[in-house]
């Protein structure tokens, strides 16, 4: 798959850098040195620190009158340089979220500050062909999709690949070395390379909800997918789709495994599969309504209004107090969990539980719907 990635890469960034389309630069303070200073912890909301270069990307100029410097010389060192500093930028690996607009904004510090902020549709998009509904992280690359399929292995440097197929993308995921996505007018789609896809829809109706696929490793391997009526379905090859038994008045707009079972919700009422997706029961219900839910840490977590629900196993759950989080897009990395509320508030947490100060967005244009970390390559 490692040829299959590369040759993948090459032909997304080698049509054309997406990030020429238009860019959004916000800050909060100048350093001058194109850094961003991220001010001293006080009270209240933070302003996002969101910025792209002034100039964009490009060779340093030099001057053939630096003292005892020779171009190689200037050329050495600043590859050094430039290699030093990105070791040093993303020890932590990479979130990124994207959204309206074909919006697409990276973090590399855990989700401290948010960098590299581009869009398609830099004056605002709507429900349209710009509109990044997921993005995942899988084979070497970012994956985000709506109508648009845009690849980047770092969440920076983006490029188109060509959508052939009829719908656009709801969610999707990388898993048994495919890509496996769901969305429009029923679309259940395959890809090897997540350029050419095979349809395997067994109905029409639309996947909207972005957190609506998973896949299980246990008992067996399989996707799990549900759609915008809360119907969940199955398929172990990702391709011979089913749909599930069991309960049947619960529906799901999102589903997560962990721990041996899948996790459906519909925002309070749980239901539980133990066999990848095939047949379903109910759990207990949450008090307060949550969205956007992980598995991580060995426990789901799900996010409500100044609550945090936590569960080992999805039948039992613990409701923790949590002043100042709310339900949205939910993913976690390398021992932080980012959220974004709002499509324009970013927090962070280590457990989960105890969030950081909420940092807003200061832009209100292009909200952000989804958000995927990538480990450190």
């Amino acid at each position: 798959m490692q040829k299959a990635a590369a040759s993948f890469l090459a032909l997304s960034l080698g049509i054309v850098d997406c990030a020429g389309r238009g860019s959004a630069s916000l800050s909060l303070s100048d350093a001058g040195d194109g850094s961003t200073q991220v001010p001293d912890a006080q009270e209240g909301p933070l302003e996002a620190s969101i910025q792209t270069p002034e100039s964009g990307e490009g060779p340093v100029e030099t001057s053939d009158s630096m003292d005892g410097a020779t171009s190689d010389d200037v050329a050495e060192a600043a590859a050094v340089a430039d290699a030093a500093l990105d070791a040093a930028s993303s020890p932590a690996g990479t979130f990124v979220a994207v959204g309206y607009g074909g919006r697409r904004v990276r973090s590399i510090d855990s989700g401290k500050t948010w960098i590299d902020d581009q869009s398609l549709e830099p004056d605002g998009g709507g429900d349209d062909q710009d509109l990044l509904r997921t993005i995942t992280f899988g084979n070497g690359v970012f994956f985000a999709a709506g109508w648009q399929t845009l690849t980047s292995p770092d969440g920076k440097t983006w490029g188109p690949v060509m959508n052939p197929h009829l719908n656009w993308f709801g969610a999707l995921t990388y898993a048994s070395s495919m890509w496996v996505g769901v969305g429009g007018y029923g679309m259940r789609v395959t890809s090897v390379d997540g350029v050419k896809w095979t349809d395997h829809s067994i109905d029409t109706t639309a996947s909207h909800p972005h957190g609506c696929l998973t896949v299980a490793t246990a008992p067996t391997t399989a996707f799990v997918a549900c759609n915008d009526l809360g119907q969940r379905s199955y398929a172990p090859d990702g391709a011979t789709w089913k749909y599930s038994t069991g309960v049947s008045d619960v529906m799901s707009s999102q589903v997560m495994f962990g721990n041996g079972v899948v996790v459906g919700t519909d925002g309070t009422t749980m239901v539980l599969s133990r066999d990848a997706g095939a047949t379903w029961s109910k759990a207990a219900a949450l008090d307060v309504a949550g969205g956007g839910m992980v598995f991580a840490q060995g426990h789901f977590t799900i996010l409500a209004t100044d609550f945090v629900y936590t569960s080992t196993d999805g039948s039992e759950w613990t409701k923790n107090p949590s002043l100042g989080i709310h339900p949205g897009a939910l993913a976690f990395g390398d021992g932080t969990y980012v959220a974004i509320v709002n499509g324009h508030t970013f927090q962070r947490s280590t457990d989960g539980i105890a969030w950081d100060a909420a940092v807003h967005d200061t832009s209100t244009i292009n909200s952000l719907e989804w958000v995927a970390f990538a480990p450190t390559q």
